[in-house]
């Protein structure tokens, strides 16, 4: 039954997609008014997202808050500096080195005083079944995500989980599309063995931008409810052959960079890896899938 089932989310992962806006915790749309900037321990102004988590990118990178009443969005520029693969080696896989990262917490995690998390503070993610986001990245591009975890306490960062490439779920194109990445593909740490404890999530990491020096666009990040009414489903209730490897409902479709609110109200989703590439994205689902069924 657990490999029926496997099989069965893996096929999900390559049809078109849709979300009920009843089934999304919104994270941020980047829509205006917001919520106010709030300093950290060391007098450094924050931007927030809807949640109250912040947002953040390394030292050689650059964030642009574009942040409007439609079709706002936040842009990353990331910049460069070789990671070290002896920096935090039991937090991070050896074989993807942080070049660059841009990251969202789920919620302020207040770094208090000199404490750089305040105690019992975490983001419980076992009320949802993925995220999703809607994303603008240039023609051949690729990135990573992650989510980071802490302690029980939530005092301490701990290991990440599994590593996932953006271009599994969408061919980047340089235009806005919507798609969905299901936790499941992300419930072991990165050693594939140990599970990921998703009742203290730290927040959502983007890892190595490839290539650099370029503008990343995130539009809208929501996390989707978890039930079989809230999965994501084949639009018109119909599987698709082509298809695309994930979509979203919930977040606005936008077309040529414009939003079409009556997209977002009824369900129609950005879509894309149709196919051939669907057909090989589909196989590393599937791969990924059986092998996390062989390790339970």
């Amino acid at each position: 039954m657990k490999f029926a089932a496997l099989l069965t989310a893996a096929a999900a992962v390559s049809a078109q997609l849709v979300v009920e806006p009843t089934c999304e915790k919104l994270v941020d749309n980047m829509a205006l008014p917001r919520p106010a900037n709030r300093p950290d321990s060391f007098n450094n102004p924050k931007t927030l997202n809807l949640l109250g988590g912040d947002y953040g990118v390394d030292g050689n990178s650059s964030v642009a808050f574009n942040f409007a009443a439609t079709d706002g969005h936040v842009d990353v520029t990331p910049g460069y500096t070789p990671g070290d693969p002896l920096s935090d080696a039991d937090l991070h896989p050896a074989n993807i080195l942080a070049n660059n990262y841009f990251y969202f917490k789920f919620v302020w995690d207040g770094q208090v005083n000199s404490n750089k998390f305040d105690v019992n503070v975490c983001q419980d993610l076992t009320p949802y079944q993925g995220l999703y986001l809607n994303v603008s990245m240039p023609a051949g591009s690729d990135v990573y995500l992650t989510l980071t975890q802490k302690n029980a306490a939530c005092s301490a960062r701990t290991r990440d989980s599994q590593y996932v490439k953006l271009s599994d779920f969408h061919t980047p194109n340089g235009k806005p599309q919507a798609f969905f990445v299901p936790f499941s593909l992300m419930k072991f740490e990165f050693d594939g063995v140990t599970l990921y404890d998703m009742a203290h999530a730290k927040d959502a990491t983007f890892v190595n931008f490839n290539p650099p020096n370029v503008v990343y666009s995130f539009y809208h990040v929501g996390l989707v409810n978890v039930g079989d009414a809230c999965t994501p489903k084949p639009a018109g209730g119909a599987s698709s052959t082509s298809g695309s490897v994930s979509a979203s409902a919930s977040a606005p479709a936008k077309t040529g960079g414009a939003t079409t609110a009556s997209a977002a109200a009824n369900g129609v989703v950005t879509t894309s890896k149709s196919g051939a590439a669907a057909a090989g994205v589909v196989g590393s689902a599937v791969v990924a899938l059986v092998a996390g069924f062989l390790m339970m």
